[in-house]
């Protein structure tokens, strides 16, 4: 998987990903966004376009992101998913994050 992290301003952060989101791509992820909570960044935008796969330690991972966003008085969107993902997304009836 390809992670690309572009912050713009002081409070928005953009995440591109592409290839296939598990559970290592995800430790790495969830570690970085971390980071950038807590150096102020608000709101997180991740774009799914690129993203083939994920599985379900992806997906867990994607809530803890959302839940620790949240304390941080943040925001996490997952935009650009494809229909294949979405319909995951809603089977697993993940409703934590705001799908685009």
């Amino acid at each position: 998987m390809e992670i690309t992290i572009v912050p713009a301003g002081n409070e928005h952060l953009f995440i591109q990903l592409a290839g296939n989101f598990t559970i290592e791509e995800g430790v790495l992820l969830k570690g970085k966004l971390k980071d950038y909570l807590t150096q102020g960044y608000r709101y997180l935008i991740a774009d799914f376009t690129d993203v083939d796969y994920i599985d379900s330690f992806g997906l867990g991972i994607l809530v803890h992101i959302q839940r620790f966003a949240e304390k941080q008085n943040g925001h996490f969107v997952v935009e650009n998913v494809n229909p294949s993902l979405e319909t995951f997304f809603k089977l697993t009836t993940l409703t934590a994050i705001p799908v685009k």
